[in-house]
C-alpha cells in the first residue's frame, strides 16, 4: 500500500460501464488522497522515483465519536469565514456528518450545537428580563386586503 507524497499520478482502472461494457478510466491521485494499492511493480516504481511512500495499515477509529466534554477537548475557532474544506474537516474530526450541499452556515450551526454554543440573537432577554416582543418598534403585519398609504 502506498501514499502519494509529491505531484499527481494517473492510475488506469477498468470499470463496468453502462450496458455491461467495460470502460477504461484514469483516476488521478495526489498527496491529499488516501493510501491505495497497486501491483508490486508499480508501487516499487513510484516509490523509487520519490513520488510515493509505503504505508503500513494502522488501526483507525472510524466509528469513534469525540464528545465535547472529553478532557483536553477544546472548542476550536470556526466561523462562516472559514473555507468549506476546513469546516468539513472540523466536523469529521468530531464525528459529524457533512452531506453534499451543506452550506457553511449549516456547518457552523451543527458545530455550535455539538459544542453547546447558543446561536446569537435567539430568545435573548432584555435588561429587564423581558423577551422584548411587545412594543419594540416592529411594524404590524400587512395583508393583501389592508390599505397601504405612502
Amino acid at each position: 500500500m502506498i501514499r502519494i507524497i509529491s505531484g499527481t499520478v494517473g492510475v488506469c482502472m477498468t470499470a463496468a460501464g453502462h450496458g455491461g461494457k467495460f470502460v477504461r478510466l484514469t483516476v488521478y491521485k495526489t498527496s491529499r488522497d488516501k493510501p491505495f494499492s497497486l501491483s508490486a511493480e508499480d508501487e516499487e516504481r513510484l516509490v523509487g522515483r520519490g513520488v510515493a511512500e509505503y504505508v503500513t495499515a494502522q488501526p483507525t477509529n472510524a466509528g469513534a465519536v469525540i464528545q465535547p466534554d472529553d478532557p483536553g477537548e477544546e472548542k476550536p475557532e470556526y466561523s462562516v469565514a472559514l473555507n468549506v474544506t476546513v469546516l468539513r474537516d472540523l466536523m469529521k474530526a468530531v464525528g459529524l456528518k457533512t452531506p453534499v450541499g451543506m452550506t457553511k452556515a449549516a456547518m457552523v450551526a451543527a458545530l455550535d450545537e455539538f459544542y453547546g454554543v447558543a446561536p446569537d440573537g435567539e430568545d435573548s432577554e432584555d435588561e429587564d428580563g423581558e423577551d422584548g416582543d411587545e412594543e419594540d418598534g416592529e411594524l404590524p403585519p400587512v395583508g393583501a386586503a389592508d390599505p397601504v398609504t405612502i
